[in-house]
């Protein structure tokens, strides 16, 4: 009994990949043709496809002599044309066989019509005195002279034709790519400055988040401050002797200090109801009693307050 292989191998001419998508863009193959078509030479078609660097170029020397226009012309009906984004033409499969035939019609009018003319200026041109009969007899040995030489003169201009087709592409190539290269940088200047202002801002944010914290205070920092207003409001205090006491209570000394900081009270007044209670207890002379408020940490300006309060 034989194992079946992991792999089975492809039928012979299937092809092992599948041919990739595509994308078309949302420029319309109509509108460019029709653009290509009648005002190439201009480079209108290049403008509606956002290639404006190459349309200028395009426009100021009239289409390369017409022989880029031309070529932009086969290249817009083979599909092979593309917007400043490298996407296809939209609605070529559906309008393609109408754009063939109708260009071809035209180039055909177009050639009978170039024709008409030629064949006209003979006969338009002033026939006042008849030809000599010898000239008439060296006309065909001229025909027959010159005949020969018609081959290298439009060999010539095939090669002067294909030389200018040449050097319009690659003007038109590297037009293109200067046109990348400064969208690249625009888009990296663009990005740099995104990313300063989003790093800038991101400071800011933190910048006002820390002021917010600074003016509000930790937790900590607001239980202090709850603290030390429960004190005040069964006795009185300094503002070194509430640090002091909160500081007892576990509180760290800096959050002692901006609780007691964030207080709105009246020192002198503090200074007064510790030396009324004092007097409720004891008697004290003025001195005696000064130097008692200045031991509870209270100022000296703020211990004769309380002192001259009570009549002292």
């Amino acid at each position: 009994m034989t194992t079946p292989p992991l792999y089975a191998p492809a039928p012979y001419g299937a092809p092992m990949y599948a041919a990739p998508t595509q994308h078309r863009g949302p420029k319309s193959f109509v509108a460019t043709w029709l653009f290509s078509l009648f005002l190439g030479i201009f480079g209108v078609d290049r403008f509606y496809l956002g290639k404006v660097g190459t349309g200028l170029l395009k426009l100021f020397t009239l289409g390369g002599a017409g022989i880029w226009a031309l070529i932009d012309l086969i290249l817009v009906l083979a599909d092979k044309m593309r917007d400043k984004n490298g996407l296809l033409l939209q609605g070529y499969p559906e309008h393609k066989k109408v754009a063939w035939i109708v260009t071809g019609v035209a180039l055909v009018l177009g050639m009978i019509s170039g024709g008409t003319q030629a064949s006209s200026l003979p006969s338009a041109a002033p026939t006042s005195a008849p030809a000599p009969a010898p000239l008439l007899e060296a006309a065909p040995a001229t025909t027959a002279a010159t005949s020969p030489e018609a081959p290298a003169e439009t060999t010539a201009t095939s090669a002067e034709d294909e030389a200018a087709a040449s050097a319009a592409a690659e003007e038109s190539a590297k037009a293109e790519a200067e046109a990348s290269k400064q969208a690249e940088a625009e888009a990296a200047a663009s990005a740099k400055a995104e990313a300063e202002a989003s790093k800038k801002a991101e400071e800011e944010a933190a910048a006002e988040a820390a002021r917010e914290e600074a003016e509000n205070g930790t937790v900590s920092q607001q239980n202090a401050l709850e603290k030390a207003e429960s004190y005040l409001e069964f006795t009185a205090f300094s503002a070194s002797g509430l640090v002091e006491q909160l500081e007892y209570e576990g509180f760290p000394k800096a959050d002692a200090k901006w609780a007691v900081s964030r207080l709105t009270v009246d020192w002198n007044e503090q200074a007064a109801a510790k030396a009324e209670s004092y007097m409720d207890m004891t008697s004290f002379s003025r001195s005696g009693l000064i130097e008692q408020l200045e031991y509870e940490g209270f100022t000296n300006a703020q211990a004769k307050y309380g002192a001259k309060s009570v009549g002292l």
